[in-house]
């Protein structure tokens, strides 16, 4: 009896609701059309098609490839095409571009798109982190983080040149003093440790020694590639993000939260009997005594300037391994620039002008945030992409992501030349990039804070990197010349840098 009220109730009342939900579908693609109609818009190129071949074509490697970038998505953009839509057969529409002014615009306009990255990170992250807040919080947040990456903060140096000597020492630990090489290592795993040492002495004041493999250490270095990895994987679940969680993932930030809160409790109760504590977190108890607060952006800072920062020194010494001649040239400069004994300082770093080019060029062909994507809060404009010309503005629907790669716009050769794919930093000496061509800390109000600290941190260990060695070679240069690309939260070198170094001469 109950079962049949149910379904009588059921046929009554869901003809009504499909007729409104009908309905108020199409009030909502009048209003949308009348409003890219009177922002002049013209459709960008529509590649939609069967979720099966939207899947394979974005997502999977054209055959002879392992690479999801370079013969997957960058095949809609083969043809010169630089924004294109599609919908799914669910009726929804997403927008891909690789428009400098339309990324622009996306990243400047903070009340008209939205990151929407809670769901994802909001685990691992925690729900107070600059990284995943909006609005005012975001504001607040980053008036108190900001400062702490100031030029004075960043000139102490003490802790990184620390860091360095002992990764130094850790790659030469196999040097055959006869010959002066060093056995195979592999590079990237010990970058890793390098900048989880140095992020715990900017932010603790003291150092968890990564390198040195201590029980916590490893037990905390696993957990945060364990969170990595199934952040990852919620990514892309995309709306069944709910799905990349697991026992494992939760002991994990389980555990790296309570060593961050055992930090954050020390910051605290330094702040309140007075006692001098170095390092970021005490300068942000100053501000504020939230230990949610405190502990998701310290794990933030922690979390994002590691992975990102060892990745890109992963491209970096994987450029120099296959470039013998270019690592000549600059090891030339950097010797001139800071000979041996010489104090390295930020200001010194950024007048090497060679060294900035070389750093540029890595991260232009090598953007640790290959792709992002933001989410448009109401109807929104795309100033260019629609049209034959792809001229015209793009109109936007509600709620529909816009997804950006500069992997694939750094590679334009009609924005860097026909040598646009060529291993090249003497063109950072020729010309300036277009505006928003490059974003190597993306751009708007919410770039990266840490970006100076970043390129400090860099800069610094390649100048005692080549200060200490004459030579490096890759293991197998042919295996490395693929450039196989790794993808986590960050892109990074999949064959973790396998290389020997060659001590130089004193």
């Amino acid at each position: 009896m109950a079962l049949a009220t149910w379904l009588t109730a059921l046929l009554v009342l869901l003809p009504p609701y499909l007729a409104y939900k009908w309905h108020a579908h199409r009030s909502r693609e009048r209003r949308f059309q009348a409003f890219a109609k009177s922002h002049n818009c013209e459709d960008a190129k529509d590649t939609s098609s069967t979720w099966f071949e939207i899947l394979r074509a974005r997502f999977a490697p054209s055959e002879g490839s392992e690479d999801i970038f370079d013969g997957g998505i960058d095949v809609d953009f083969r043809d010169g095409t630089n924004t294109i839509s599609w919908q799914s057969e669910l009726g929804t529409w997403a927008h891909f571009t690789l428009e400098p002014q339309n990324v622009q615009t996306i990243l400047s306009n903070l009340d008209e798109w939205s990151t929407r990255k809670m769901q994802v990170f909001g685990p691992a992250l925690g729900r107070k982190s600059i990284f995943l807040i909006e609005g005012k919080d975001w504001a607040h947040a980053r008036a108190i983080i900001r400062p702490q990456f100031s030029r004075e903060n960043i000139n102490d140096l003490e802790a990184t040149e620390r860091t360095t000597a002992t990764l130094i020492r850790t790659i030469g630990a196999g040097l055959d003093e006869r010959t002066g090489w060093t056995g195979e290592v592999k590079l990237l795993p010990l970058l890793m440790n390098y900048t989880l040492d140095t992020a715990a002495e900017f932010l603790f004041g003291e150092s968890l020694d990564f390198q040195g493999g201590t029980p916590e250490a490893l037990q905390f270095s696993h957990d945060v590639e364990t969170i990595t990895t199934m952040t990852t994987v919620r990514g892309m679940l995309g709306p069944l993000y709910f799905l990349g969680d697991g026992l494992e993932h939760r002991r994990a930030i389980k555990r790296t939260r309570a060593t961050i809160e055992h930090f954050v409790r020390l910051a605290l109760e330094a702040k309140r009997t007075g006692k001098y504590r170095s390092g970021l977190l005490r300068r942000l108890a100053e501000e504020s005594r939230d230990m949610e607060e405190l502990r998701d952006q310290t794990f933030t800072m922690l979390f994002a300037g590691s992975d990102t920062t060892a990745s890109v020194l992963g491209w970096c010494f994987t450029r120099l391994a296959l470039h013998p001649d270019y690592f000549d040239k600059l090891r030339s400069k950097v010797l001139a620039a800071f000979p041996v004994g010489d104090e390295i300082t930020a200001a010194k770093l950024k007048d090497c002008v060679e060294l900035q080019w070389f750093m540029n060029e890595v991260s232009r062909l090598h953007p640790i945030g290959p792709v992002n994507v933001r989410f448009a809060r109401e109807d929104a404009i795309l100033p260019v992409g629609g049209g034959k010309d792809q001229k015209s503005p793009v109109a936007v629907r509600k709620d529909s992501p816009v997804v950006f790669s500069s992997y694939l716009m750094q590679r334009r050769k009609d924005l860097w030349g026909d040598d646009a794919l060529e291993f090249r930093p003497e063109r950072w000496g020729e010309r300036s990039p277009k505006a928003w061509a490059y974003l190597p800390f993306l751009g708007g109000p919410r770039i990266c804070p840490g970006q100076l600290f970043a390129i400090t941190e860099i800069g610094f260990v390649l100048v005692r990197m080549l200060q200490q060695f004459d030579r490096i070679e890759p293991i197998d240069r042919e295996d490395m010349a693929k450039m196989r690309k790794g993808l986590v939260v960050v892109m990074f070198p999949k064959d973790r840098v396998p290389v020997r170094f060659h001590k130089a001469a004193s």
